[in-house]
């Protein structure tokens, strides 16, 4: 089969599944007809938006954020059309290809900082229980330095993801 028809495909689903029913589309190599409410989620899996316009199938390259504004910014009576090139969808994926492989790194990073964060907390208070001052202004210092690492990534996340 090389053909989905998919309506509403997050609903009821949790973050980890949801990426994962991303990941398993933006793979697919078929066509894939959904429906949905979630611009998120059509923002990461559609690189084509068709609209039924007036009893006519209009298409958008790109995008459902990308359909919006040329949609919504267009000139009265320009219908913002756009023709559908095959060299234009395999890039389009392999820039999401390449952005969910920056995301996923980000995550790692924020995983392993998180941990150390929380590594961290616990020798601080074993250091001031143990009346280990000088040890525990270093560790807050280190502290302080994986906290802002975390807040850097967690922004970097939050542009890429």
């Amino acid at each position: 089969p090389n053909f989905l028809i998919l309506d509403e495909p997050t609903n009821h689903l949790d973050i980890p599944a949801r990426e994962a029913v991303e990941d398993a589309l933006a793979d697919y190599e078929g066509t894939i007809l959904v429906v949905s409410h979630d611009r998120y989620f059509l923002d990461k899996v559609v690189d084509r938006v068709i609209e039924l316009e007036d009893r006519d199938l209009v298409s958008f390259e790109g995008n459902f954020s990308e359909f919006w504004q040329a949609r919504y910014r267009s000139v009265p009576g320009e219908t913002g059309r756009v023709s559908t090139r095959g060299a234009d969808r395999k890039k389009a994926r392999v820039e999401r290809a390449e952005q969910r492989a920056d995301v996923a790194s980000l995550e790692r990073r924020i995983e392993e900082a998180e941990e150390q964060k929380l590594e961290l907390e616990q020798q601080i208070g074993q250091a001031f229980e143990s009346r280990d001052n000088r040890e525990g202004r270093r560790l807050n210092r280190q502290l302080e330095r994986v906290r802002t690492l975390l807040k850097d990534l967690y922004e970097q996340w939050a542009v890429k993801a």
